[in-house]
């Protein structure tokens, strides 16, 4: 939008700005400081309900302050350049920029933002500029690049990771945490894996696009890279709603002319999201009859919570085809087919938590605590019993959720005995 008013502003004569640039400057100023100020009232209220995860709204609270304090200082300065109005109209525009830039590392980059809005409001202003991409050094890089850094490497195999909701390529990696003011290390996944060999190859999607279109372009980038690598083999590593993303690639080279990629090894899925989840589920039911709800207060907060990324709806039903989300309502989404025989003839191998421990059977039902376990479970009577090994192939821990499943030194231990070569 932003972009938009200085491109306008910055083709118009010099000679004929007088009053229209000064009142377009003051519709900048006033749209620029209340836009901000909104968005952080916003955040401030749907970091309310992110209280089971720390991260996510201090995330939320932190950005909410900066936006309101950028919206002030966009204010004052672009109020002062208003004073000189022409003399200072290329100053004027140099700050728009900056605040543009500001903006966009701030919310656009934010990948709880996206994960929580997405595309929800693209065709009127768009809250994120994150693509689906390979990753390296924190930065987007290209499949050339990615190939580059993979000889240099003298690895001979390499595995792909598909990160969750809220989540970058940090998720996968050793990192220092605080706990009661001692620093510790958390293991990261792809760390471990690497000590067996394989190259790790990061991707970053778009949190809020629909699954099916983040696995069509997660399709691109793997048909790019088996292009320059025929024999190499690629393992994939998945972590919640990640899963669903490389169904969803999976499912689409399948019926797509070339066929199904060839050269893929072991396919890991990690709190895979299959049949759907019941929060998200429980979330669009709640906000829908809050939605329509004759008393204003309650009603607003209805819409709101309705207010969600394409990624999050589809995660609420398990869909990883545009077929089903495209041709049916929400209200008839459930109950229908989730596997299309995508993993069918794969080495596929998957592990979830079950937060209930096994004497507390009346909790059973409740998974990992964000997915229940009848979709945890899923592939497991669709697939994987029918595959050699299958007591192998399934890793189920008791006592653990969907998040602290990651650090589990029953998943490393499992994890060793899938990417460790035989005979060591």
């Amino acid at each position: 939008m932003i972009s938009k008013i200085f491109q306008t502003l910055a083709i118009t004569p010099i000679g004929a700005i007088g009053e229209v640039t000064k009142k377009t400057l003051e519709f900048s100023r006033d749209a620029i400081s209340n836009s901000l100020h909104w968005s952080g009232d916003s955040l401030d209220f749907l970091a309310q309900y992110l209280t089971f995860w720390e991260e996510g709204r201090l995330n939320l609270e932190n950005t909410s302050k900066d936006l309101k304090e950028k919206s002030l200082a966009s204010r004052n300065k672009i109020e002062e350049a208003i004073k000189g109005s022409v003399e200072t109209f290329s100053h004027t525009i140099e700050n728009l920029k900056h605040w543009e830039k500001v903006t966009d590392q701030m919310v656009a980059q934010n990948r709880v933002i996206s994960s929580i809005l997405g595309s929800t409001m693209d065709d009127k202003v768009r809250f994120t500029t994150i693509q689906m991409n390979w990753r390296l050094k924190s930065e987007d890089a290209s499949t050339e690049e990615l190939l580059q850094d993979f000889r240099r490497s003298g690895k001979t195999e390499i595995t792909v990771y598909v990160p969750g909701l809220f989540t970058d390529e940090s998720l996968w990696k050793n990192q220092r945490i605080k706990i009661n003011e001692r620093m510790v290390l958390s293991r990261g996944l792809s760390d471990y894996i690497e000590q067996w060999g394989t190259y790790s190859a990061y991707v970053r999607f778009n949190h809020g696009m629909h699954i099916s279109e983040n696995g069509r372009m997660l399709l691109v980038l793997f048909r790019e890279l088996q292009r320059n690598l025929p024999n190499t083999k690629i393992n994939i590593v998945s972590y919640s709603i990640g899963c669903l993303i490389t169904r969803s690639m999976l499912y689409q080279a399948k019926i797509s002319e070339q066929g199904r990629i060839p050269n893929l090894g072991k396919i890991v899925h990690i709190a895979a999201p299959d049949m759907g989840s019941y929060l998200e589920k429980l979330g669009f039911w709640l906000g829908f009859l809050m939605e329509k709800t004759p008393i204003t207060a309650v009603k607003v907060i209805g819409i709101i919570g309705n207010f969600r990324s394409d990624a999050i709806k589809d995660l609420s039903h398990g869909i990883i085809r545009k077929q089903d989300w495209a041709a049916s309502s929400p209200f008839f989404r459930s109950g229908k087919e989730y596997y299309f025989g995508e993993l069918d003839e794969t080495d596929f191998y998957q592990a979830f938590a079950i937060f209930a421990l096994p004497n507390e059977p009346h909790l059973s039902w409740l998974g990992d605590g964000i997915v229940e376990t009848k979709s945890l479970r899923y592939l497991s009577s669709k697939l994987t019993y029918s595959l050699i090994n299958p007591e192998r192939r399934i890793l189920e821990v008791h006592g653990a959720n969907h998040f602290t499943l990651l650090n589990s030194g029953k998943l490393f231990k499992w994890l060793r005995s899938i990417f460790e070569p035989k005979g060591k």
